[in-house]
């Protein structure tokens, strides 16, 4: 104490002891502690339950579309056209998917390999940036990817709706299309 007293000065440390007792003291003697404790304003506001997110926005899962054929009332040809044009469509998917699967298992590839050029030297600001490069050059190329799987799984989609579209008359027509908007079954369901 004697230290700090030769360094600062007298005056200093009487100061700062003067403020610490006088916050000390604003703690225990203004009854800081029944504040916190204490709740005084219970407006409606506070009681009432906060609005989550999922009290605004009702999320549903979309019926496939499997599911919505009964209702359709379709002819035993309509039925077989239909379902090879499933068929098709789940093939269509299946290869955007592999295509997907591959071209990202490339690209990490590619990026493993530039990656491994500088391991093992020392991290000063030219390798860091380097490094940053290359894992943006990756980002983005595996964000395209992305987008042009989007894409191709949407044509995929849409080809498939137009040609059912195309198969159904004007009374499945609008059925279908209540549950293109909805993404909910559009009749009772059938009890087997």
């Amino acid at each position: 104490m004697f230290i700090i007293l030769k360094i600062y000065g007298v005056y200093v440390m009487r100061h700062n002891i003067i403020v610490i007792t006088l916050f000390l003291f604003s703690l225990t003697g203004f009854g800081c502690q029944e504040q916190l404790t204490k709740v005084e304003d219970t407006t409606s506001f506070e009681k009432r339950t906060p609005i989550g997110v999922k009290d605004s926005v009702k999320i549903t899962k979309r019926i496939p579309i499997e599911s919505v054929l009964p209702c359709l009332n379709l002819s035993q040809e309509q039925m077989d056209k239909i379902k090879f044009i499933l068929k098709e469509s789940r093939t269509c998917e299946m290869e955007c998917k592999l295509k997907l699967k591959t071209t990202m298992e490339s690209l990490r590839k590619q990026q493993a390999e530039k990656l491994a050029q500088y391991k093992g030297f020392e991290r000063d600001s030219l390798v860091r940036q380097q490094v940053e490069l290359i894992k943006k050059e990756y980002a983005k190329l595996a964000k395209e990817t992305q987008l042009v799987f989007q894409v191709n799984m949407k044509k995929c989609n849409e080809t498939t709706l137009s040609l059912i579209e195309g198969l159904l008359t004007e009374e499945q027509l609008v059925i279908f299309n209540k549950w293109k908007l909805t993404g909910q079954l559009p009749c009772e369901r059938k009890k087997s």
